[in-house]
């Protein structure tokens, strides 16, 4: 659990504080609902349920039950775990709570504002934080790039012969270095489909950027040599 928890925020467990970061307050509340309808869902007990989700949200890859054995909302639900992740300032992977919930709230201003008369002022905040353009524009772009990615993944599994749900859910996996699988990724994996799982993982890994931001440096340094 420790791991859906920036960081930044451990120090604050100590001293009580660690409502303040909504992060925090959003993941566990997460997976506390998820585990119970996961084990509603499958009919398996709780601490297994619990401990799925928390593996599917922190990138653990650890699982205590057979995940193809689990019942389709447990894994539609852990498709969506994996898709968002942890907290940003952890180790996990997958799109990141605070990301979500800026694009979420958002929407709900943006809405509000749709209702309101067209002078009316909207403080923009999530929690004690102004929620600027810059902010969610950052936060937009890295959730397309792990979005765009989760479905070229998906289509390139779904092309080389695997069903499209655990096509998507190894692709989710792959991309957002999960380690949860459906038995798609094994030792009989086509060559192409390991090679696109290695490359998923270190770009998902690095969340694009840095990755096409370097790839564009050398293709410019390979044209000035040319």
């Amino acid at each position: 659990v420790g791991g859906i928890i920036s960081f930044a925020v451990h120090h604050r467990i100590l001293t009580g504080r660690w409502t303040e970061d909504i992060q925090t307050k959003v993941g566990l509340t997460v997976v506390l609902i998820t585990s119970i309808v996961v084990m509603l869902s499958s009919g398996i007990d709780f601490i297994d349920a619990l401990f799925t989700v928390v593996s599917a949200i922190t990138s653990t890859g650890y699982s205590t039950v057979s995940i193809p054995h689990l019942s389709d909302l447990s894994l539609f639900i852990l498709v969506l775990l994996m898709m968002v992740g942890g907290s940003t300032g952890t180790t996990t992977g997958g799109i990141k709570l605070i990301r979500v919930i800026v694009i979420l709230k958002s929407l709900y201003y943006h809405i509000q504002r749709a209702l309101l008369p067209p002078n009316a002022l909207i403080c923009r905040r999530i929690g004690k934080y102004l929620l600027s353009q810059d902010l969610l524009v950052d936060a937009s772009l890295i959730a397309f790039a792990y979005l765009i990615h989760y479905g070229i993944t998906t289509l390139i599994l779904i092309s080389l012969g695997y069903p499209p749900f655990e096509s998507l859910f190894e692709a989710v996996s792959l991309v957002a270095n999960m380690g949860l699988s459906v038995d798609v990724v094994n030792h009989s994996m086509s060559p192409l489909g390991k090679l696109v799982g290695i490359f998923m993982m270190w770009v998902g890994r690095l969340e694009f950027l840095p990755v096409y931001v370097l790839v564009l440096y050398l293709l410019r340094r390979l044209r000035r040599l040319w």
